[in-house]
C-alpha cells in the first residue's frame, strides 16, 4: 500500500498506475484508499492468485 501510494504520487492528474500483487487483500485496501484520498480504482483482474489492479490519478 505504501508503495503504491508513492508511485501515485510521482504521476500526473488522469494516469493509470498497474499495481501487481499477490496479497488477497490489496484490491481492498487500494480501493479504500483511492475513496479518501480521491484516486479511482478503474478495475481489479485476478488470475491465479495474481491481482493486476488499475489506479487513477485524480
Amino acid at each position: 500500500m505504501i508503495r503504491t501510494k508513492q508511485q501515485v504520487d510521482k504521476l500526473q492528474k488522469g494516469m493509470v498506475l498497474k499495481v501487481l500483487t499477490s496479497d488477497p487483500v490489496a484490491p481492498q485496501n487500494i480501493d479504500a484508499w483511492a475513496k479518501r484520498s480521491g484516486n479511482e480504482l478503474l478495475a481489479v483482474e485476478a488470475n491465479d492468485g495474481i491481482y493486476n489492479i488499475f489506479v487513477r490519478k485524480s
